[in-house]
């Protein structure tokens, strides 16, 4: 799931009462492969008593969503097939599951629209993400699908080798020299090496051009030098949000994932810290930035946030208040973002786990 795609699903679905499940699969002790159907059990006990209370009329429709959830499950035996799982169930029917890589906090809602805060800690960034695997005599062009899936669109690779350059259309003489201007013929092959390799490189920065869009993410694997060359040769639309993540030359599609993710962490990094020095920048400038609840909530109501950044622990610690702002701004069309490590930390100290970036200032 996408953060363009949660808010229109969030959108679409906000007049139907429904159980939002989010199940945490991990297990690291086989024995406590079905423990998340116990917490789940707990769970909708919990929140049934809490909907007893608040709304008794709803308590049968409550039920009936309930056996929607447990008869889509009856099938998974044992643990989960991923690290979570994400439910939306209604009186009737299941009406979103999917099956999701990354850390879940366990929980089940009931509400009218889906409880969608705890979706974001495992939510993809807009756009494609495209992977370059890159070394000086090969390449292969993935495009990222989150978990661990990567998709093979097409390979690269240099043409000739310095056995087959030597060979061809170069004649040595005195002391192993071409006879082209004193270069030997190992030069000769060193040069013509180079050259298929720029061409190479040349080929997937056409490639990239010809498949990638604005709102996409690029991330370039493989040797420092020659990710780092592919960088350079990128034009300054690509080359502006491009991650170069560096690993070992010979790797598995297990690292490439690895680092594919590590990449992808590096660049919400870099926005999240943009985000943030901008709303320190607009709040000061012209008021179209606020810190803290009191001013975030204000403004979500007025539907004056462009886009809501929460801090990892603020999500978890308040719960019910991250689920009312992720509302009111998905609502007025906005965009919200999860600050983990040490841009939260920076959130937290800066603005107590919450911030907005404004359409227009709100006093």
């Amino acid at each position: 799931m996408k953060r363009g795609e949660l808010r229109t699903l969030y959108c679409g679905l906000a007049d139907i009462p429904l159980l939002s499940v989010y199940l945490d699969g991990a297990a690291p002790d086989p024995a406590m492969n079905g423990a998340w159907r116990l917490q789940l059990s707990s769970d909708a006990d919990r929140e049934r008593r809490a909907v007893a209370k608040r709304a008794p009329r709803q308590v049968e429709t409550f039920d009936r969503a309930l056996a929607v959830t447990r008869g889509a499950l009856a099938p998974v035996s044992g643990r989960l097939p991923t690290d979570g799982l994400v439910l939306y169930a209604s009186e009737s029917s299941v009406v979103h599951r999917e099956e999701v890589h990354g850390s879940l906090q366990t929980r089940v809602a009931w509400k009218r629209g889906p409880f969608a805060a705890s979706y974001l800690p495992v939510l993809q960034p807009d756009g494609a993400v495209m992977v370059v695997d890159v070394s000086w005599d090969e390449a292969a062009l993935y495009r990222y699908d989150g978990g661990r899936s990567l998709t093979l669109l097409t390979r690269f690779a240099v043409e000739a080798t310095h056995e087959a350059v030597q060979s061809v259309g170069v004649m040595k003489g005195v002391r192993g020299t071409s006879g082209f201007r004193g270069a030997s013929a190992q030069d000769e092959a060193d040069r013509a090496m180079r050259d298929d390799r720029r061409r190479m490189l040349a080929a997937i920065e056409a490639s990239l051009g010809a498949r990638m869009g604005p709102r996409d993410h690029l991330l370039l694997v493989g040797s420092q030098g020659a990710a780092g060359e592919l960088a350079r040769m990128l034009p300054p639309a690509l080359r502006q949000g491009v991650h170069v993540e560096s690993i070992e030359s010979r790797h598995g599609e297990t690292r490439l994932v690895e680092a594919t993710r590590s990449g992808l962490d590096a660049i919400e990094a870099r926005e999240l810290r943009a985000i943030l020095s901008d709303t320190r920048e607009l709040a000061h400038r012209n008021g179209h930035g606020a810190f803290g609840t009191v001013r975030v909530r204000r403004a979500a109501n007025r539907g004056a946030v462009d886009t809501l950044l929460l801090s990892d622990g603020y999500a978890r610690a308040h719960p019910g208040v991250t689920e009312s702002l992720l509302g009111a701004t998905y609502r007025s069309g906005g965009g919200v973002r999860l600050a983990r490590g040490e841009i939260g930390a920076e959130l937290d100290d800066f603005g107590a786990g919450v911030a907005a970036r404004l359409r227009f200032s709100v006093t």
